[in-house]
């Protein structure tokens, strides 16, 4: 099997782990700052033990590139929380449908940050994917559970497109799995006084998912996705990445029962197909 062969099977294996992470917001019965708080840390310790096994980067250039990783770490809690509490107030399909508006939200975000000149095309797109998250809201009120967590799966994927763009010229200088592993020990730093009083001996079941959810979907899941762009470019792997939607939704409907409804499926499949056309279109500039 040729490197190029492994690395496709790697990628595929990175986007189902991705799409199987939003269904643990449903079957860890736990606030998501416990459930986040808790994954952050076991991957940051599974991270750890994996750069110290390959003997990876662990040490950063200088003490700014500390803080800057470390304060930049704080958009990535956020962005899981968000995500998280998007799914428990909705569903599985809705949270992830709702998060895949980010990269059209960094296509209208990015001449901010470069101080460009926005393509119309991009904002035309751009409208016809908030057309397709309007579509998914059963009504137009906050009282509506789903309406909420469309707004929180949108906010979390705005808050994950500033982490991106923010990270994005400091992270060249280090490997993906070392810009990870600060991140989430940010994470678990930012949360840490929120769980001072609530830390809690859970049941071997909990304990078994939340420790599954630290070192297979966040740790492994990312490392597969790092080894990935040694033959793929991150456009490349960003296009067959755009199907993670679907494959949640068949998972969450397999798995928890959930069936989405025609509104959530036509919704999704815009959002979809102007975020992969929108991803292929960068591919081919």
């Amino acid at each position: 099997m040729s490197p190029r062969t492994t690395a496709l099977h790697q990628l595929i294996g990175a986007v189902v782990l991705s799409s199987l992470t939003a269904l643990f917001a449903k079957i860890i019965p736990l606030p998501v700052t416990q459930i986040t708080f808790w994954r952050s840390a076991v991957a940051a310790l599974a991270l750890w033990l994996f750069l110290l096994a390959t003997r990876g980067v662990i040490r950063l250039g200088d003490r700014r590139e500390y803080l800057f990783f470390l304060s930049s770490g704080t958009l990535l809690a956020v962005h899981w929380l968000t995500y998280f509490h998007s799914i428990q107030l909705s569903t599985v399909a809705v949270g992830i449908i709702s998060l895949y508006t980010y990269p059209i939200i960094t296509i209208i975000l990015e001449p901010l940050f470069d101080r460009q000149r926005h393509r119309i095309s991009d904002l035309v797109v751009g409208a016809i994917v908030f057309a397709g998250v309007f579509l998914m809201a059963p009504e137009f009120e906050l009282s509506n559970a789903t309406t909420r967590g469309i707004c929180w799966g949108v906010s979390s994927a705005a808050i994950y497109s500033v982490r991106n763009l923010v990270l994005r010229r400091h992270v060249k200088k280090y490997p993906a799995t070392t810009v990870m592993l600060y991140q989430v020990i940010a994470t678990s730093i930012v949360l840490l006084p929120l769980m001072a009083t609530r830390f809690e001996i859970y049941d071997a079941t909990i304990t078994g998912k939340l420790v599954l959810l630290g070192v297979v979907f966040t740790a492994i899941h990312h490392t597969l996705f790092a080894a990935v762009l040694k033959h793929f470019p991150v456009k490349t792997a960003s296009v067959i990445a755009s199907i993670q939607p679907a494959v949640a939704a068949v998972f969450a409907w397999m798995i928890l029962d959930e069936v989405p409804g025609p509104r959530v499926i036509a919704g999704g499949l815009l959002v979809m197909a102007a975020a992969a056309f929108e991803t292929g279109r960068s591919v081919r500039r």
